[in-house]
């Protein structure tokens, strides 16, 4: 379990650097987010978000989503396509793409046999050409997109967390915290339980991880007052399993159990994000997968399964740039990370050039 506070609001820390050329004696003031500090960041520097030509098309479908995905790999030189620069790279989009890039790269085949080369979206229409066109020949085949590794955006799959986490904790306490809250209306309760606004709802979530932990650790402290022992984090886990989960005290074994694994988990996923963190990204996924699977949400339980598998199976180089690069800044604060997908789209709305329902990616 790591820390996280908001007691008090984050103010900029002011950075003096002084100027690298020889021939200036300039120095260089920019402030700086302290928040997430605590967390170790891996950010090297900042990064330039670059838009190539959009692909005027929703990708929804998977003629779409394969359209979208050769003009990524020509694009970016990918042998297959022509190319000379690489052999493969990360393409990062959000659920529903994700899904549909899945099941391209496990179906999606060009036929191998010789002097043919046709594409196939699916394993039957390569079974049905095979049967009409090469019916004496043994079917031969190389897929088409193994070219790459897709990632989801981490945008989403938090927004997708906390309306999980929502949606399970709403009767038994969320409903009367936001009603506390000031949403009062049935309508404001269910914007409410929705999540409509992400950011209102981040806030929310806050609210109730740090007051729901403050009262778990009210006894334990109590507890090391009158035992003469310094309270601290292990300490209070420890105290924790010994007295929460007792069946004398179903709700406070719940509320553990949502404070320090869950609602803590989608915090960790924030801050990991924030910081470019990948072993405490991956933990964080870890901790919260159960949510998926408590609101019966097939589409990420499947990412999560499908994303967690692909990160193992990587060779060992492929892993390290993936963790290298799990987020990225274009400000250069250490704090305010973000993944690829994210990036994209804000530097598309600031162009003004493209329409947002109708852009790739």
């Amino acid at each position: 379990m790591l820390p996280f506070s908001v007691d008090k609001p984050e103010h900029p820390k002011i950075i003096f650097e002084n100027d690298d050329a020889e021939e200036s004696n300039m120095t260089q003031v920019h402030s700086e987010m302290t928040q997430f500090s605590h967390i170790t960041s891996y950010h090297d520097g900042k990064h330039e978000v670059v838009l190539s030509d959009p692909v005027f098309c929703n990708p929804n479908s998977i003629a779409t989503v394969a359209r979208v995905l050769k003009k990524i790999g020509e694009e970016n030189g990918i042998i297959k396509y022509g190319g000379t620069k690489r052999h493969w790279t990360f393409v990062c989009c959000d659920g529903l793409p994700y899904m549909i890039i899945k099941k391209l790269k496990e179906e999606a085949v060009v036929c191998a046999i010789e002097g043919c080369g046709k594409s196939f979206l699916s394993m039957d229409n390569y079974s049905n050409h095979t049967t009409e066109i090469h019916p004496t020949v043994q079917r031969r085949f190389v897929f088409e997109f193994d070219w790459l590794y897709v990632r989801i955006g981490s945008g989403h799959y938090e927004m997708n967390l906390i309306k999980g986490f929502f949606a399970l904790n709403w009767i038994p306490v969320l409903e009367n915290l936001c009603q506390t809250m000031g949403f009062e209306s049935d309508s404001a309760k269910n914007f409410a339980k929705s999540c409509k606004d992400h950011h209102k709802s981040w806030r929310l979530l806050l609210i109730f991880h740090l007051g729901t932990l403050q009262e778990l650790v009210l006894p334990y402290v109590r507890h090391s007052m009158l035992t003469n022992k310094k309270p601290d984090a292990k300490g209070f886990l420890k105290y924790s399993s010994e007295n929460y989960t007792s069946s004398s005290y179903p709700n406070f074994t719940y509320m553990v159990d949502q404070v320090c694994k869950y609602s803590q988990g989608i915090i960790n996923f924030r801050m990991a994000n924030r910081r470019n963190n990948a072993d405490l990204l991956k933990s964080a996924k870890y901790m919260t997968k159960e949510i998926f699977h408590g609101r019966n949400h097939p589409k990420y339980q499947m990412i999560e399964l499908y994303d967690s598998i692909q990160d193992r199976m990587m060779p060992d180089d492929v892993r390290s740039l993936s963790d290298k690069y799990s987020s990225i800044t274009t400000s250069g604060n250490p704090s305010l990370g973000e993944d690829f997908r994210l990036h994209s789209r804000r530097k598309k709305q600031t162009t003004e050039v493209l329409d947002p329902k109708r852009c790739a990616f």
